[in-house]
């Protein structure tokens, strides 16, 4: 049993579910590892990572990189049914740049369009992410502003 909570915060909410399924399916060695059963409240959080519309389609969007060179990201998203996660994938696959550019920027999450898996209702795509779009990516989840270029 743990003890009484400090004033003005709150006990951890259980993770429990299909929630913690796919957390314990991405790999723990990676750098960074993203899980959420609400994904429109990941833009309240973190600004924009992803696209309003991919974050509209998915009921449930766990995501993974590792910081090799080049970096990779695996990206797992559940919708609502198997029709929307077909329509999702096709997409995905191609119209690339409309679902995974980091909003307001010319930066893509891949430069080749993506092998998307489907079962049922989930879909599930691995990337090789360019540089760039990795170091904006990070930048935005850690609510950080890029350092100004130095001009001429």
């Amino acid at each position: 049993r743990r003890g009484p909570v400090p004033p003005g915060s709150q006990r951890d909410r259980k993770v429990e579910g299909p929630l913690l399924e796919r957390f314990q399916t991405l790999d723990p060695d990676n750098a960074l590892r993203l899980v959420s059963r609400t994904p429109g409240d990941l833009t309240t959080l973190f600004g924009s990572i992803f696209p309003s519309e991919l974050l509209q389609a998915a009921d449930l969007l766990a995501f993974e990189m590792n910081l090799a060179s080049p970096a990779k990201v695996h990206l797992f998203v559940k919708t609502s049914d198997a029709a929307k996660a077909k329509e999702l994938a096709a997409g995905l696959q191609n119209e690339t740049a409309r679902w995974l550019t980091l909003p307001g920027s010319d930066f893509v999450l891949t430069t080749e369009p993506p092998k998307v898996e489907q079962k049922n209702e989930t879909l599930d795509l691995r990337v090789d992410i360019p540089e760039g779009a990795a170091r904006l990516f990070l930048e935005r989840l850690a609510k950080v502003q890029p350092a100004p270029t130095p001009g001429p």
